[in-house]
């Protein structure tokens, strides 16, 4: 069995194929102390594949959650044939890709907010009441979380429907609903 300061780049590649075998027979059996083992064993060479596609700390971070979250959901699926680290850094990659995806798509959205509110503020300039609340607007938003200010912009500002905003977060419709009901609370003055 591994000891759990045990790291991957302590072992010889034969010991580390050797754990990982076990390991992943064990997590098959349902075994949560293996499976924390693993996380023990990899989790730094996992973020530190994840950390040379995506360039960003945060995201490789969330790599290594999305990662281990699905070896654990899906290691009833896990193949023998293949072996366990080639299986790994091939999770590793595909996962940290699709981050990097996700994290462009998340510039572009706020580039795109960005811009929208910047050309409305330019069109109407002082003559429209509402862009005299520009920046009493933005910096209210700025006080709430990233993806609940986003979530509210793109229902009031943008018109998408709530199911829109949870398959773009993918998160759960309630949770959009969340975000927004709580995030308009935050906005409100006090009564």
């Amino acid at each position: 069995m591994t000891k759990a300061s045990v790291k991957a780049d302590e072992l010889d590649e034969t010991e580390l194929l050797e754990q990982l075998l076990v390991l992943f027979t064990l997590c098959k059996l349902n075994d949560k102390t293996a499976f924390k083992q693993l996380y023990d064993l990899m989790a730094e060479k996992v973020k530190g594949i994840a950390y040379r596609i995506t360039r960003n700390q945060q995201s490789a971070d969330k790599v290594v959650v999305k990662v281990f979250t699905s070896l654990w959901h899906n290691r009833h699926h896990y193949d023998f044939a293949i072996e366990p680290f080639a299986w790994l850094v091939a999770q590793v990659k595909t996962t940290a890709r699709q981050q990097l995806a996700d994290d462009l798509q998340q510039k572009q959205l706020k580039r795109l907010v960005l811009n929208e509110v910047e050309s409305f503020y330019n069109a109407y300039g002082e003559f429209d009441p509402i862009s005299r609340h520009h920046h009493s607007l933005t910096k209210a938003l700025a006080k709430l979380a990233q993806k609940q200010s986003q979530a509210i912009l793109m229902s009031y500002l943008y018109g998408y429907s709530c199911d829109d905003i949870a398959q773009h977060f993918n998160v759960a419709k309630k949770t959009v609903k969340s975000w927004l009901r709580r995030g308009l609370q935050k906005l409100s003055p006090p009564s």
